[in-house]
């Protein structure tokens, strides 16, 4: 019996020749893979002599199928505590599964199931945006079976959801609105104070620096009360208009944050509401 090893792209080629008895000779092929580890386990095999390398190839295999074993015992007892309603346990498992199995549709919509008590629950969703972006991305003949099993349960809590917020989101609104009106004629008010105080204190500033130096060139005491009485009303322009600057600040910060749902009760149970509705949108493009 004869024994070649052959290098190639794709992997090793065990060629085995034997010899019957009546002296008939056969040959046989065995392709083996490489594995996609690096270019080590490569040199590895390709310095192996042929029965390593098929030892070397069961080995793998073994241990893969290892891998798979767990993976799927772990996904079937996901699923058997997901049966039972025990969610905390199915997603904990889930995870787990997708250690050994990798992201697979099954695993991915496994999750969420659990995640969201069979798509009936929409609370701390953060940990499962994860395996929503993944979910994405996977084949869409992987997620066929999945829609037809749980479209309906996301259109109907998506739905659900989409009733929950409308009422919120008006409420917000008109309670924006009102303040809109407000908050923008105490801008413009104390934008408008600002901006002839400013001036003010600019002419006067200007005024003084123009007279002092002609108190000296002059016996005349005109121009010494001009200069004084100028940068008096200076002074008190200047102290108008710090406080003008600061009300202008505030009043600018109010606009701001009037359009920012994260500075009211409501405005921050409306962003909670929008983010359960947007996961489940995209779930529902998906699934």
């Amino acid at each position: 019996m004869e024994e070649r090893l052959i290098d190639m792209e794709e992997g090793l080629r065990v060629k085995r020749r034997t010899e019957s008895e009546d002296g008939e000779e056969t040959e046989e092929e065995l392709e083996l893979e490489m594995t996609e580890e690096g270019e080590e386990d490569d040199e590895e095999l390709a310095s192996l002599s042929p029965e390593e390398a098929l030892a070397y190839r069961r080995a793998q295999e073994e241990k893969q199928r290892e891998i798979l074993e767990k993976g799927q015992e772990l996904l079937a007892s996901a699923d058997a505590h997901l049966a039972q309603g025990e969610t905390e346990e199915a997603e904990e498992d889930y995870f787990s599964a997708r250690e050994y199995l990798g992201p697979t549709a099954e695993v991915l919509v496994g999750i969420l199931r659990a995640g969201t008590a069979e798509f009936t629950e929409a609370e701390d969703l953060d940990r499962l945006r994860e395996p929503l972006d993944e979910l994405r991305v996977s084949e869409v003949e992987e997620r066929e079976a999945f829609s037809a099993a749980y479209g309906e349960a996301v259109r109907v809590k998506l739905e659900e959801l989409r009733a929950e917020r409308d009422p919120v989101q008006r409420a917000v609104e008109a309670k924006r609105a009102e303040r809109r009106e407000a908050f923008g004629k105490a801008y413009r008010d104390a934008r408008k104070k600002t901006l002839i105080s400013g001036a003010v204190c600019a002419v006067c500033l200007a005024l003084a620096l123009i007279l002092f130096p002609f108190i000296y060139r002059t016996s005349g005491g005109l121009i010494l009360a001009g200069a004084i009485a100028s940068a008096v009303i200076f002074l008190c322009s200047l102290v108008f208009l710090l406080v003008q600057v600061n009300r202008f600040v505030n009043a600018k910060n109010r606009v701001r944050m009037n359009e920012d749902n994260a500075y009211s009760n409501e405005g921050r149970k409306l962003n909670a509401l929008n983010e359960k509705v947007e996961f489940y949108e995209i779930l529902d493009t998906i699934v």
